[in-house]
């Protein structure tokens, strides 16, 4: 199993990091990091082919059976996950090193996705519209951070700076679920930190 990104064998990103190499060091990660609640949202699971990729359910067990395996517990069910405390998230999320990892199934999530957002200017409109829609919507949700872009990735090293300036000096983020960004090195530690993470000197790009 590896980590991709596109629509199609053809036009897509494959990692060359198997799953299998990497879980490893998220759960030592996570034991070393005790205090800090990591999900791994677990989406867009298929079968690789010549030209296309096959969907298949994240859910199935040869996609849950790599994560149980290490430890980590796997959760399908979106009405239980709807209905957790973060105190029964944080027990299920329970490690054998101490740490908490929990992966999920994307299925779970309110993705927002809007292939219209194309331009930085028109990312902060859509942000301010999707939390009012999901606040107090009582689904695990996610919003974009970012632009939607096509084959040439344009740097968005402003649009975090800003995205980290939303979260410290406006409301317009409070409550978000899962926030998305690109150039995760730029501005993405700000970002972490001011949404709760403890961020150490060793958590660099």
């Amino acid at each position: 199993i590896h980590f991709h990104h596109g629509e199609t064998a053809i036009l897509n990103w494959v990692s060359s990091q198997p799953l299998s190499g990497e879980l490893p060091l998220l759960v030592e990660w996570a034991g070393e990091h005790p205090s800090q609640f990591v999900i791994f949202v677990v989406g867009h699971c298929a079968e690789k082919g010549w030209i296309e990729y096959t969907s298949k359910p994240c859910s199935d067990a040869e996609f849950v059976k790599p994560f149980t395996a290490q430890g980590v517990a796997f959760e399908t069910k979106c009405d239980k996950l709807r209905n957790m405390t973060l105190a029964q998230a944080m027990k299920a999320s329970t490690l054998r090193n101490g740490g908490h990892l929990l992966a999920i199934d994307l299925d779970c999530v309110e993705t927002n996705w809007k292939s219209e957002v194309t331009k930085a200017e028109q990312v902060q409109p859509y942000v301010a519209e999707t939390m009012k829609q999901m606040q107090g919507s009582g689904k695990l949700f996610q919003i974009q951070a970012l632009m939607q872009q096509k084959f040439l990735i344009q740097r968005s090293y402003q649009l975090n700076k800003e995205v980290a300036s939303w979260i410290t000096d406006t409301h317009l983020l409070d409550g978000v679920n899962f926030l998305e960004i690109n150039t995760i090195c730029a501005y993405g530690m700000a970002i972490s930190r001011s949404l709760g993470a403890t961020i150490s000197s060793t958590d660099t790009c």
